[in-house]
């Protein structure tokens, strides 16, 4: 099953570039009707609990937490 941004929540987890899971603190760029924001406004990202920042075009997959085994 696929996850995407609009799904995560913190302690859930992203993927990035290098291949590595790393555990999400925050989710920024959706909004509570779950749009996106452009790369104009923002983009969307997430900050990891290392304090990385995954941003749109790094991310390569999203995971729920209950996923991960």
């Amino acid at each position: 099953m696929s996850s995407g941004i609009k799904d995560m929540k913190p302690g859930d987890y992203v993927k990035d570039s290098g291949g590595n899971l790393r555990e999400i603190a925050s989710v920024h760029g959706v909004d509570p009707n779950g749009r996106l924001a452009k790369p104009s406004e923002g983009g969307f990202y997430v900050k990891t609990k290392d304090g990385s920042t995954i941003g749109m075009y790094d991310a390569r997959s999203y995971h729920k937490r209950n996923e991960i085994r």
